[in-house]
């Protein structure tokens, strides 16, 4: 018996284990070289592969902080992966309830003016029609033939000009702008499917039969009020018909297979701008 609190006796101690343990291993040692020398295996290399005992790898120190923040970085990410199916979740409940319930105030007057977050009476066939043509984005358009007209300089505010500046708006925003919204949507049902669930086409609540009876409508319609205007402004050549022929080209170019425009790079954001214009 040693007492521990000596150091001199724990230094023998320790001396006394080291010693041991290299003596049990030279007996290991000559043990399997006397093993290999009996299978006809030299003494020498016998020692060799006895001895050489292959070096366990010591895997790096991780440091506290750095496992904490290793748990930190993934927990974050598996509560934002969580907010987002939460999320998203909301917005598909949202955009159900709407389509079902048929939405409050505010999301009627979203369905008529065609904006994103709409709800939809399935029996009011009218709404979901005019929710289809987006009139919000028809206000441009029929801003710019006012103003147009006023900066022409050649323009008088008589009942007639009136008139004609009226069915001018009629034809670039209802009908022209209205036949844009209503292919563009036809042709993006599919992807609406996915981020706009609300939309007509893809919820169903109008088929593509009768968006594309719509849209051929309203394009032939906008041709015609066209056609009549260049004979009520006494044009020779008619000039504002031929503009919405290039303009609706434009949109259908824009917006429909092979091309689709829209899919393309920089270049694809001037046909709308192209359109228009016309």
């Amino acid at each position: 018996t040693t007492n521990r609190h000596n150091p001199l006796a724990l230094r023998g101690v320790a001396g006394l284990v080291c010693a041991t343990r290299s003596t049990q291993r030279a007996m290991v040692v000559v043990t399997r070289g006397v093993a290999g020398q009996r299978k006809g295996v030299s003494p020498s290399a016998s020692l060799a592969a006895a001895s050489s005992k292959p070096k366990s790898q010591k895997r790096p120190a991780v440091s506290l902080r750095s496992r904490w923040c290793r748990l930190s970085h993934a927990r974050r990410a598996s509560l934002n992966s969580l907010g987002l199916r939460t999320r998203a979740a909301q917005d598909d409940e949202q955009a159900t309830s709407g389509v079902e319930d048929g939405g409050s105030d505010g999301g009627n007057i979203k369905q008529l003016l065609g904006m994103k977050g709409a709800s939809v009476e399935k029996e009011d066939k009218w709404k979901v029609r005019l929710q289809l043509m987006k009139p919000v984005t028809w206000v441009p358009l029929i801003w710019g033939v006012a103003c147009g007209a006023a900066a022409s300089g050649m323009y008088t505010w008589t009942p007639e000009n009136v008139a004609k500046a009226l069915l001018c708006m009629t034809m670039s925003g209802p009908f022209l702008t209205g036949y844009t919204q209503v292919i563009n949507d036809y042709y993006d049902r599919e992807i609406d499917a996915i981020n706009e669930p609300y939309r007509p086409i893809p919820s169903g609540l109008i088929s593509e039969t009768e968006a594309v009876a719509q849209f051929v409508l309203l394009l032939a319609g906008g041709l015609g009020i066209a056609y009549v205007l260049d004979g009520w402004a006494g044009h020779e050549t008619p000039v504002i018909f031929y503009e919405a022929i290039f303009g609706s080209f434009i949109s259908y170019i824009y917006s429909a297979p092979p091309l689709k425009l829209k899919q393309s790079g920089w270049y694809g954001s001037h046909p709308p701008g192209a359109s228009s214009n016309a």
